[in-house]
């Protein structure tokens, strides 16, 4: 969300280097739609890496990326990180 509104409010006053928004200047719609697409190439990017990914893992573990049914009843906390993040018991 801030990637596309720098192109709404960017000011070159505050940096020379950079170029007016839409709310400032001559109303920088080039500026907007250089944002939105740079948001949308990296959202697609973050797609096709992911999934990449998750497909990697899924050829190379044996059961996928999923814990047991049994971990997941125990509490990662305690069967994947050895720890306990909150304790239940009363106090005597």
């Amino acid at each position: 969300m801030g990637s596309v509104l720098l192109g709404f409010f960017a000011d070159a006053s505050v940096n020379p280097a950079g170029a007016d928004g839409v709310f400032f200047g001559s109303g920088g719609w080039n500026l907007l739609g250089e944002q939105i697409l740079a948001v949308v190439v990296v959202m697609a990017f973050s797609f096709v890496v992911t999934g990449a990914i998750l497909l990697a893992l899924r050829a190379f573990l044996p059961d996928g990326i999923r814990v047991s049914a049994e971990d997941e009843s125990q509490g990662l906390d305690l069967t994947q990180h050895s720890e306990t993040a909150y304790s239940f018991s009363e106090r005597g």
